[in-house]
């Protein structure tokens, strides 16, 4: 039980961190705060909105359950931005609290035994994987973050499935759905944690069918609570998110990425310094092999080895099924990132984290046990060290142990985990700026429809606001072509409303002017999040990029890329003639951010043609 309140450490230094500091959401942010925001009058039956689509409408990811476990939390703290925050905290708290109490030993069968020390481990694993990932990643209410440490009783679950525990097929079918349900990149992890316990259970069944008749009933009943929502909204929509998604996959825009990428983004999560202090790049598939990743790699086949000689020993027999678990889940991600479209972006492999920080805990484990032959018994220390057997025998030695560890991982942590970085995006600036003065200006009782023109934020700020003003009661709605990722009750036409506010980043300004000037729109704030000399460093990084795609138009490529670097930067991010150093400069011109103007215009205006 102390291990399991050790491990809330990271949880609650990221917590009072973000809550001392407040925030507005922007962008998919936002888009998570809108599911909370109207829970009750339309309850979510999808998951936030993917990249993926196909027959011209969008796809969500699988499910709701995060919506719907989150909201009680999410109320209880008082809704707002403050409730998504510990509405997100808690979760993860929860998950990694149920990680490391499937870890504490028990007696599965005669030849199996699973050791005392492999939770302690755990539970410093799970932490520093907590103080790797950084605090966005325990406080972002950002998709991709939200089945990571479900992931991990995923796969724990599954290997007391193993050691002949059926009772934790319940855990497994609820913490693999709710991954699954956050993130579809889960889905290859999942079917493999999946047809591992049910072979399992099927073997089980063969000498006592009853054994797992219980577990496996209270399994079917809580996979069809999680699962009943997406299966009705399949089946009541005239294209179910099920069709869309699948649509995606049989008819790609983008190429897999190869088994190359793939081995060298599987063995990049292996290296110390992505295990332990930066996490994994945001663009893995171009990473070459690190000599420290090749390295413990080889320490964790050999550990394998070593044991297996062992594997009559109860302890070490329970934990060769774990390093069997977690080097088939490794193969598995070799062949699963192969197959992905496009790039490999960091936030499309979370779970590989998981793996590395439980194979650690394992290999650690084994060695431990494989040498305690050499620790002396509590008699033997009696008689050779009686102080320190006297010391060891106490009963405070535990709590004081704990303790220790305690605080040495809160000295670990503290640092990292306390910085702030939500609300920190230019986009987010922008919104908590933005609002205060939207509120004064516009009419609550009048329906108003938000429209955007975003180059950089890829309407971060606009769904920030909608957001925003709905939170303070204003009839705020979108265009139907975002249906998916602001829910189909917010969308509007503009034959249904009678004011339209455009939330216009970037240089197209300046076309919006000469409407003001006619007297078509109205002005109503302008800011800009960046300092001087982050102007300074858009114009000088917007000029270099200028000057590299003048010469590639030059050079017969197409005239569209000009346009892209002041209208859309994700496809001129996209386009194969860049250099990764090229990409790198998009990339950081997007994090630097843009003024934004937001004009008030009525519903017969055209928005106009971008120069």
């Amino acid at each position: 039980m102390l291990w399991s309140v050790v491990v809330l450490i990271p949880f609650a230094i990221a917590a009072c961190a973000q809550l001392r500091h407040g925030w507005a959401p922007a962008g998919e942010n936002a888009q998570a705060y809108l599911r909370w925001l109207a829970f009750w009058e339309h309850p979510p039956t999808l998951g936030a909105v993917s990249r993926l689509g196909s027959g011209g409408m969008t796809a969500s990811h699988p499910g709701p359950a995060t919506w719907w476990m989150g909201y009680p939390v999410y109320w209880a703290a008082g809704g707002g931005p403050t409730g998504v925050v510990m509405a997100v905290v808690a979760l993860g708290a929860l998950w990694a609290v149920v990680t490391v109490r499937l870890l504490a030993p028990f007696k599965a069968t005669p030849n199996l035994e699973i050791p005392a020390i492999l939770a302690p481990l755990g539970m410093v694993f799970l932490v520093l994987l907590a103080r790797t990932l950084g605090p966005t990643a325990l406080t972002e209410p950002w998709n991709p973050w939200f089945g990571v440490f479900s992931f991990a009783v995923a796969i724990v679950a599954t290997w007391r499935v193993l050691c002949g525990a059926p009772q934790a097929l319940v855990f497994v079918v609820l913490a693999a759905s709710y991954s699954l349900q956050a993130h579809l990149s889960y889905l290859p992890m999942v079917a493999v944690l999946g047809i591992v316990s049910l072979g399992s259970c099927w073997l089980q069944a063969r000498e006592d069918r009853w054994v797992i008749a219980r577990p496996v009933m209270w399994s079917v009943g809580v996979g069809a609570a999680l699962w009943v929502l997406p299966v009705i909204e399949q089946f009541r929509s005239s294209r179910g998110n099920a069709s869309v998604l699948l649509g995606a996959f049989r008819s790609p825009t983008e190429a897999p990425v190869g088994l190359g990428p793939a081995l060298r983004t599987v063995v990049s999560a292996w290296a110390p310094s992505t295990s332990f202090v930066h996490g994994m790049p945001t663009e893995t598939a171009g990473r070459s092999m690190s000599v420290g990743a090749a390295v413990v790699l080889v320490g964790w086949i050999a550990t394998i080895v070593l044991g297996w000689r062992h594997r009559e020993i109860p302890a070490i027999g329970a934990l060769m099924r774990m390093h069997l678990l977690l080097g088939l889940l490794t193969g598995a991600a070799v062949v699963a990132i192969s197959r992905t479209l496009g790039e490999v972006f960091a936030y499309l492999v979370p779970w590989l984290g998981v793996v590395v920080a439980l194979a650690w805990a394992t290999s650690l484990a084994t060695l431990i046990l494989l040498q305690s032959e050499r620790i002396p018994t509590a008699s033997q220390l009696a008689q050779q060290r009686p102080g320190i057997a006297a010391l060891v025998d106490s009963p405070a030695s535990r709590p004081l142990g704990v303790l220790f560890l305690a605080g040495a991982l809160l000295l670990l942590t503290a640092p990292r985990l306390s910085s702030v970085t939500l609300g920190d995006s230019p986009a987010e600036r922008t919104v908590d700026e933005a609002l205060p003065v939207l509120t004064k200006l516009l009419d609550p009782t009048d329906p108003l429809l938000i429209e955007w023109v975003d180059p950089v934020g890829f309407g971060g700020v606009g769904y920030g606001t909608l957001a925003g003003l709905e939170r303070s009661q204003f009839r705020a709605f979108a265009n139907e072509r975002y249906s998916a990722a602001t829910m189909p009750h917010r969308v509007r036409s503009l034959a249904n409303v009678e004011r339209v506010l455009w939330i216009v980043s970037g240089p197209q300004q300046q076309s919006w002017d000469q409407l003001v000037e006619s007297g078509q729109a109205e002005r109503l704030v302008v800011i800009d999040p960046r300092s001087d000399s982050q102007r300074r460093q858009f114009e000088h990084l917007h000029e270099l990029l200028r000057m590299r795609l003048v010469e590639i138009e030059r050079d017969g490529g197409p005239p569209t890329l000009l346009e892209a670097l002041d209208q859309n930067l994700w496809s001129l991010r996209s386009d194969p003639r860049l250099t990764r150093a090229e990409i790198a400069q998009v990339d950081e011109l997007a994090s630097l951010g843009v003024p934004t103007a937001f004009y008030l215009t009525n519903n017969t205006v055209e928005a106009p043609q971008p120069t």
